[in-house]
């Protein structure tokens, strides 16, 4: 049986990281980050494109996860992720990369 994803605000750290590779987040890092700074807790890979996959957990490490802007989250980056969606129904293999890019210093979460 392949689980749901579904939409889980759990996250938790990468076990493939070591822990020193990694600054050890919690659900608390982000708490006040939207009504501070207009941040959310976006998934690089999004985790509903991995609903009905049997690893879909591994999509919701904090090593996919980042601080977003919401107008991004909710805006373009959406779009960007419907695309790559359609563009899965009509191609065998298709790769994906992404990551972060700071153009400007950013400010530090609330908590």
């Amino acid at each position: 049986m392949i689980a749901r994803c579904g939409r889980s605000s759990i996250s938790k750290a990468d076990p493939k990281l070591d822990d020193s590779l990694t600054l050890e987040p919690s659900p608390d890092d982000y708490r006040g980050a939207y009504g501070a700074l207009k941040f959310d807790r976006g998934h690089m890979a999004p985790l509903g494109s991995f609903d009905g996959y049997e690893r879909w957990h591994e999509v919701n490490y904090y090593s996919n996860i980042v601080p977003q802007k919401a107008s991004l989250n909710r805006g373009a980056w959406k779009k960007l992720e419907s695309v790559e969606r359609e563009l899965v129904e009509d191609c065998l293999n298709l790769y994906v990369m992404c990551g972060t890019i700071y153009e400007d210093s950013m400010p530090s979460l609330p908590t």
